[in-house]
């Protein structure tokens, strides 16, 4: 789970850990490692961030705190990625879009 933590937000994640590579033997597939131990477990709040599903088995990371007083901190800091990861985080609590 340290690979989730440090990942970036707005990421392909199993891209981006290498998934088939690294995790897949051990853990099994991505789709399946999300649903056991994400949905299933709850632990968003252990990582500190969401995971929104853009594709069929593709998920990006977004962040649990989220403010528009976040998003003036982010842009302030011409943090891009992490500005469009709260506008993107708060559009999914507004249940705009749904993430797990």
């Amino acid at each position: 789970l340290s690979e989730l933590k440090t990942a970036p937000f707005l990421v392909d994640l199993s891209d981006w850990m290498d998934w088939e590579n690294r995790f897949f033997y051990a853990l099994g597939p991505w789709p399946d490692f999300v649903n056991t131990f994400w949905i299933e477990s709850g632990d968003a709040q252990a990582l500190g961030a969401h995971l929104l599903e853009v594709q069929l088995g593709r998920h990006v990371k977004l962040p649990l705190k989220h403010s528009p007083h976040d998003f003036v901190d982010a842009l302030s800091k011409f943090d891009a990625l992490e500005a469009a990861a709260i506008v993107i985080s708060m559009a999914v609590e507004s249940s705009s879009v749904s993430a797990l």
